[in-house]
């Protein structure tokens, strides 16, 4: 079996991080959550994932893991009433939620940087269902693939991705949809502004990749205003329905911590 080498950008290193998240829920069975490929990449990878544990430890494990789970979930009720419809994950990192979500009809549209997803192709079969897009998701060729096949609504989800962007970025992104493809349902999450100061505090004494961290959650009414009034935004807590019995004493108290504060949410923008 060939081992390979992390020969990509430190952003698109910081998907390794929550790829150890779904490995590690993947081999836990106390969660209904199994991600093949996340164990095929972590075993083919030449990568101390020991030092993930080292410096971020279950906090982080229960976050990735969940903000899957919690993705997956929405994407799978929305090709149940859309079965050919579409999925569109904006920043896929190292991940395949095709794998874990796919109905036999339905089309998942990729998006990351050519580099990133040239390490994750040495792990994937083609599909002609995953369609794979790389560049950045500003360029809005996703977008254009959906007009052009005429979807009638689509679930955009991204994992991780909004607090690497600027405010401008999410401002961008989000008016962009409202305006152009109004019908779609958007799905992420996000920290709060004083969860970004923590990430960039720990990450700085950290040897983990990591790049700084921007965009902060103000308010359900921020997102409104670049969303437009057409939309329904659901703001909560992105450790809302964990299972937490696995999970050390400190775990569950740092996660109790975090919620304390509101230092990580999980949006759900839906149209009217």
């Amino acid at each position: 079996m060939p081992k390979y080498d992390v020969d990509f950008s430190v952003l698109g290193q910081t998907g390794l991080l929550p790829l150890w998240g779904r490995y590690w829920w993947h081999k836990n069975k106390v969660f209904q959550f199994k991600d093949p490929f996340a164990v095929k990449v972590v075993e083919q990878t030449n990568y101390d994932f020991s030092i993930i544990d080292k410096h971020i430890g279950g906090y982080g494990i229960a976050l990735w893991g969940h903000r899957s789970f919690r993705l997956d979930e929405i994407s799978r009720r929305h090709i149940e009433q859309y079965p050919d419809g579409f999925i569109v994950n904006l920043g896929t990192g190292l991940d395949d939620p095709f794998e874990r979500i796919d109905n036999g009809s339905a089309t998942i549209i990729d998006c990351d940087f050519p580099d990133t997803l040239n390490f994750r192709d040495r792990f994937l079969e083609p599909n002609p269902r995953r369609v794979v897009l790389k560049g950045s998701f500003f360029d809005f060729k996703w977008l254009e693939i959906l007009k052009e096949r005429k979807a009638a609504t689509a679930q955009i989800c991204l994992a991780g991705v909004t607090m690497y962007l600027q405010a401008k970025q999410m401002e961008e992104l989000l008016g962009t949809i409202g305006r152009e493809f109004p019908s779609a349902s958007i799905a992420f999450d996000c920290l709060s502004p004083r969860g970004i100061r923590y990430l960039n505090s720990g990450m700085r004494r950290s040897t983990l990749p990591q790049e700084e961290v921007h965009w902060g959650l103000e308010s359900a009414e921020q997102l409104q205003d670049w969303v437009g009034p057409a939309h329904t935004i659901h703001v909560t807590s992105m450790f809302e329905g964990l299972n937490r019995t696995p999970f050390s004493w400190k775990t569950r108290m740092d996660i109790f911590g975090a919620e304390l504060v509101k230092l990580a949410h999980f949006v759900e923008i839906v149209p009217d």
